[in-house]
């Protein structure tokens, strides 16, 4: 089986995960004035501007699973405080994608025998977006919306994550 190789969080080769309904990167970079509301107005802290290592991406709101994952909250903060309308609801489900997550199995504890499913118990679309084969977890592409809940809460004795979650674009 191929491993998975995980970039550096904040590598800008990984690119950036964007809040939920951005849409796709194009569209999001040229409506996203990088002012910043929906970085204050999310309750959990979860997203900040991206670093200047990232070129022309930098300031543009991201977050970072390891350190706190997208609640995907009800109330859609985010969204609401967005005045540009770069993060904006349609009908269109795949716009409150913000990336996908991997399972590296050779990190993977359930794949080491070993009782672990907290990517599947803190998933939010648990039982679509993850789902148990076998007693071992497995994620579904097409179901992940890119929250990155499962990463975050992924623990692994080396101190990597089995669980990466990518961007949209990668």
């Amino acid at each position: 089986m191929e491993e998975l190789s995980t970039p550096s969080l904040l590598d800008p080769a990984r690119g950036l995960l964007f809040p939920p309904y951005a849409g796709p990167e194009s569209d999001f970079a040229q409506l996203c004035d990088k002012c910043g509301d929906c970085i204050t107005a999310c309750p959990e802290n979860v997203l900040f501007p991206a670093p200047p290592s990232f070129g022309e991406k930098a300031g543009y709101p991201t977050f970072n699973p390891r350190r706190k994952a997208c609640f995907f909250c009800s109330e859609l903060h985010c969204v609401k405080s967005c005045k540009p309308g770069a993060l904006a609801v349609t009908d269109d489900p795949s716009r409150a994608v913000m990336g996908k997550a991997r399972i590296n199995p050779a990190l993977c504890r359930a794949r080491a025998d070993e009782e672990c499913s907290y990517c599947f118990d803190f998933c939010p679309l648990s039982g679509k977006a993850i789902i148990k084969l076998g007693g071992i977890p497995s994620i579904m592409a097409s179901e992940c919306i890119g929250c990155g809940l499962c990463e975050y809460h992924c623990h692994h004795d080396a101190g990597a994550s089995a669980i990466v979650t990518l961007p949209r674009v990668i």
